[in-house]
């Protein structure tokens, strides 16, 4: 069986934790993540055995849901074990244990770096759960200088119908330090802070210019860590916070569009258009598409992009691309491109698409505004 044909993740939990191990499924799979899990995958009539040894070979890593309960079961340890046999010294990341009630792991668990869910709020958790699998944990943006006595922290209170509802003993959670605030109308930023955004005034002014004259579809292009995340989100900034962006007779943005940012370096990179598009559907808060057969994702798309204009930001468009022997760049499934193709050819449309990327797609760089001299 090749690598494409494995399911992502198969959840190991003692019947304790079921609560906890659906909860992780359901996040895994409302993130694109494919998942099986005994509570609805072993169905009556089936082989327990033969199904969890089906399990474990169809899936890329297999999630140990730590707890006391699980530790101590005797039917849940050859479920770990294989996964950790396949990966001994854990390079491929294999096996990943996710703790949810306060246990502490021994012998061969022991020196694995766990994912802790104990205590944390359900955004919190879901945040953790879908950032392990990053190669690096740096944060998105530049952590509170330690020094500075007149920091502000706030505090987020933890919902009630998340299973994590209490502390783990002797370890009370500690809500996170949030950026700072924005106000009501501007959307919460991954890296731009209007407090330390200098220059780039020209720059700015010019790709505001574009947008407000209809430009539906903006690449800012350049190698990474040069700022096209913050330069998307500052005219996100800009243009949504700012009712006489139209300026005298121009056009204007919709007052009722909506900012969304999407990464596509978040998780396992995929390249799969229904995969993406279910994704960017999901962010809008519209789980409809998963009901959908995959033929019609892509008209269900567009259909809510000119239902509701969007300020949809998506960042890291490489990971959908893949590179030709002749070095160009160009969509790894065309299906993108016939999504940006439509999207700019339809006249009801009012959805802005901000994408940055490090690569230029060859598909879409005659018909896309594209922006790189930063």
């Amino acid at each position: 069986m090749s690598p494409s044909d494995l399911k992502d993740f198969f959840v190991s939990y003692n019947r304790a934790d079921k609560t906890w191990a659906e909860w992780i499924a359901w996040t895994l799979e409302e993130a694109g993540y494919s998942v099986l899990i005994q509570a609805w995958d072993f169905r009556p009539g089936g082989n327990f055995v033969l199904d969890m040894q089906r399990a474990a070979a169809t899936t890329q890593k297999t999630i140990a849901v730590l707890s006391e309960a699980y530790l101590t079961s005797a039917y849940t340890q050859p479920e770990w074990a294989a996964a950790f046999a396949n990966d001994p010294q854990s390079l491929e990341r294999k096996l990943i244990p996710i703790r949810v009630a306060d246990c502490q792991p021994d012998g061969m668990l022991r020196p694995l770096v766990y994912v802790d869910l104990i205590g944390l709020s359900e955004d919190d958790a879901k945040q953790a759960l879908l950032g392990m699998m990053r190669d690096r944990a740096k944060p998105t943006q530049k952590p509170t200088f330690p020094g500075d006595s007149t920091a502000i922290k706030h505090t987020v209170p933890a919902p009630t119908t998340f299973p994590g509802n209490e502390p783990d003993k002797g370890n009370p959670a500690i809500a996170p330090t949030p950026p700072p605030l924005t106000p009501p109308s501007l959307p919460h930023f991954s890296t731009y802070r209007s407090e330390t955004w200098t220059g780039r005034e020209e720059t700015i002014a010019e790709l505001t210019d574009v947008l407000i004259a209809g430009c539906h579809l903006l690449i800012i292009h350049g190698m990474t860590g040069i700022g096209k995340t913050a330069l998307a989100e500052k005219l996100a900034a800009d243009l949504l916070g700012n009712e006489n962006c139209g300026r005298g007779d121009r056009p204007s943005l919709p007052s009722d569009i909506k900012f969304h940012r999407i990464s596509f370096d978040i998780g396992v990179p995929s390249t799969d258009f229904t995969r993406g598009a279910i994704a960017i559907l999901q962010a809008i808060g519209d789980d409809t598409a998963q009901q959908l057969p995959d033929e019609q994702i892509l008209p269900y798309l567009l259909k809510t992009l000119e239902q509701q204009p969007y300020w949809l930001q998506l960042d890291s468009l490489e990971y959908l691309l893949h590179q030709s022997d002749d070095g160009s760049y160009g969509f790894a499934d065309v299906v993108w491109v016939e999504f940006f193709v439509q999207l700019l050819n339809s006249p009801r449309s009012q959805s802005r698409l901000i994408l940055t990327s490090q690569a230029l797609p060859a598909d879409l760089v005659d018909r896309i505004y594209r922006y790189d001299q930063l």
